[in-house]
């Protein structure tokens, strides 16, 4: 058996019922999820100025505290402008899997009622903004791996240049729509690779660039004011709040879990590093106490989404105990200056954070199990598989069968609606899905080979369809070399009738013809079923969720060429959405010569629910409930 052509798994979302009516229909923002975002924005901003300036002020030597506490406020200047030329839209609009787009540069057409699909329940303003911030503290921090030897005007270049090269594509690669890390199933929940792992690594590189400070190791450098340092430090922890909860994007139960275990593992790193430092110098400083809570912060950002308050209490545990080693033992070992340990804190904090995420992660939660759930593997959620296109093609395929299950198997599918769309594999079909719980027929006549068939086909396709649980794969197209539009539509018109008799949802194919087939469609008000591969407008989205129809988002949303729907998809009712992907038993032929990754499943599934703000296990639970709702297939164990 081989497969041809299209395979997809389905899955809808029942959350929301109301229709898109329209295109240019201004989006409804829910108030308290926006008044939220406004004051975690503020409560992010008021973490670099004043809280890291004073944090990092209190730390140097007294010469050097104008300079460092200017250059917390300078960065907080030159990024804010950076941010809104270039950086916001290179980094959380569509583009490649590395880097975003140009479609806001400059933030052209963010007007009032602009939404980004990553935040739909917010002002596209906010979360710009909101994410602003976290570019603003991100480069302020590497500042304190250098402190006391950089030119103030060499840092305002370096602060820009890095912001555009460095940070706006990790922040893509993790959180941006079709982004690499994060639909390849990395967690980061606010910024423990983004924002910590990242100005940790940055800070050590330029520090070993720079070398040391003149006098290191052999002058004293005290600090100079550690009630600078403490208030810094409690500006941190109160901002943080803002920092872990705010990347909810919504006044929501996960929101106040994040705050929850935020403050558990601060509390916790802080006495973690105190006792170390007691233990080890005989006795607990102020220094080592505020660090000790920086450390926790940094360490249960990437978890803060993902975990329980138990979890939260050993990552900051680790944390307290893993950065006093690291800011005291490790640094002497290698040599480094890294003045104020932006290493040693964030960098190795954030590594220990992003490294227990995936231990500690509660599936309940955040949608993904950790290690302690059972996912040694850590891999992606991935829901019951529906796969509504695995094709039947001439070859005789029963040798095959048994290759071809269990690779399917492997890439998560357990369930197969199998479409043989015209009457010489019909009797195939029978034979193939026979006896089989976990393979269901779905017969129909394919628009494409419309010219090939006659009305005594569509009789003999009647005699089938007791036996299926679908009609497809049908529908219009308008590719090159395709039967005639009037001939197709009276093909579709036909099986449309019978799926109406027989009470059968239908599999729509109409990548290059929707205006058509809405045409079509209404005259049959009661059908409903699915359009695989929606590649429509906002508009015609509306129409076909009006008359009942999920809309298909997979193939495509692969393909760097069709990000834009993931933009549409992000704005859709959640009960209308159908996710979709590409060959999950072998790479087939794809769009404009690109090949079909048959390993992607996880990665469009995670991306589709980072897209939506929701997590993959929701989004995993609901795929498999509306996928065995739609073609009313019980459940089933899975196939061994």
């Amino acid at each position: 058996m081989k497969i041809s052509h299209w395979t997809g798994l389905l899955g809808a979302m029942v959350c929301l019922a109301s229709p898109l009516a329209q295109a240019d229909t201004a989006p409804v923002f829910n108030s308290g999820d926006t008044a939220w975002m406004l004051t975690s924005t503020a409560l992010v901003l008021l973490m670099t100025i004043p809280g890291l300036a004073l944090f990092y002020a209190g730390m140097v030597r007294k010469k050097n505290v104008l300079a460092t506490a200017a250059q917390s406020f300078a960065v907080t200047c030159v990024i804010s402008v950076v941010w809104m030329f270039a950086g916001y839209s290179l980094a959380f609009t569509s583009g490649s899997g590395f880097i975003g787009g140009l479609s806001r540069f400059f933030l052209q057409g963010m007007g009032l009622d602009a939404v980004n699909g990553l935040a739909p329940t917010i002002p596209e303003s906010v979360y710009m903004t909101f994410q602003m911030t976290f570019a603003i503290i991100t480069p302020a921090l590497i500042v304190g791996a250098f402190a006391e030897r950089m030119k103030f005007s060499a840092l305002l270049w370096f602060t820009a240049l890095w912001s555009l090269l460095v940070y706006a594509p990790i922040a893509h690669m993790v959180w941006g729509p079709g982004g690499w890390l994060g639909g390849d199933g990395v967690l980061d929940y606010a910024g423990g690779t983004v924002v910590h792992i990242n100005a940790g690594v940055a800070g050590l590189v330029a520090a070993l660039v720079m070398g040391k400070r003149i006098g290191f190791r052999h002058d004293a450098m005290h600090p100079n004011n550690l009630i600078y340092t403490l208030i810094g430090a409690a500006l941190l922890w109160v901002g943080w709040f803002g920092f872990n909860a705010g990347s909810a994007v919504a006044a929501s139960d996960r929101a106040g879990m994040a705050m929850a275990v935020t403050q558990i593992a601060t509390a916790v790193a802080a006495l973690g590093w105190m006792f170390a430092e007691w233990i080890v110098r005989g006795k607990p400083t102020l220094l080592g106490m505020t660090s000790g809570a920086v450390a926790g912060l940094v360490a249960i950002t990437p978890a803060s989404g993902f975990v329980d308050p138990m979890g939260a209490l050993w990552i900051g545990l680790a944390a307290g105990v893993i950065c006093f080693w690291s800011a005291v033992y490790l640094k002497n070992w290698l040599g480094y200056d890294d003045s104020l340990d932006a290493f040693g804190v964030h960098a190795v904090g954030g590594i220990v954070g992003a490294l227990l995420t995936g231990i500690f992660a509660v599936k309940a939660i955040g949608g993904t199990a950790g290690v302690l759930e059972g996912n040694l593997g850590q891999e992606a959620p991935l829901p019951d598989l529906f796969d509504s296109h695995c094709h039947l093609d001439e070859a005789v395929f029963a040798a095959d069968r048994a290759e071809v299950l269990q690779r399917a198997r492997r890439a998560g599918v357990r369930q197969m609606v199998v479409p043989a769309y015209s009457a010489i594999y019909w009797e195939r079909l029978r034979s193939l899905c026979a006896g089989d719980p976990h393979l269901h027929p779905a017969y129909g006549i394919h628009p494409g080979f419309a010219a090939a068939h006659t009305d005594r086909d569509l009789q003999r396709l009647e005699a089938y369809l007791p036996g299926a649980v679908a009609i497809g794969e049908i529908g219009l197209d308008r590719w090159p070399g395709a039967p005639d539009l009037a001939l197709q539509q009276h093909f579709l018109r036909q099986q449309l009738a019978m799926a109406q008799t027989a009470g059968l949802p239908v599999i729509l194919h109409a990548r290059h013809a929707v205006e058509d087939l809405l045409l079509v469609l209404r005259r049959f008000p009661g059908v409903r079923g699915v359009v695989h591969s929606f590649a429509g407008s906002a508009v015609q989205a509306g129409q076909l969720i009006s008359r009942g129809f999920l809309l298909g988002f997979g193939g495509a949303i692969t393909y760097p060429r069709a990000q834009r729907l993931r933009a549409l998809a992000g704005g859709l009712p959640a009960a209308a959405i159908l996710l979709e992907t590409d060959a999950p038993y072998q790479p087939l032929w794809g769009h404009q010569g690109e090949r079909n990754e048959p390993a992607r499943l996880g990665e469009v599934l995670n991306a589709m629910a980072g897209l939506r703000g929701e997590s993959a296990g929701d989004l995993a639970a609901i795929t498999t409930a509306n996928a065995r709702t739609l073609f009313s297939i019980p459940p089933q164990e899975p196939p061994a």
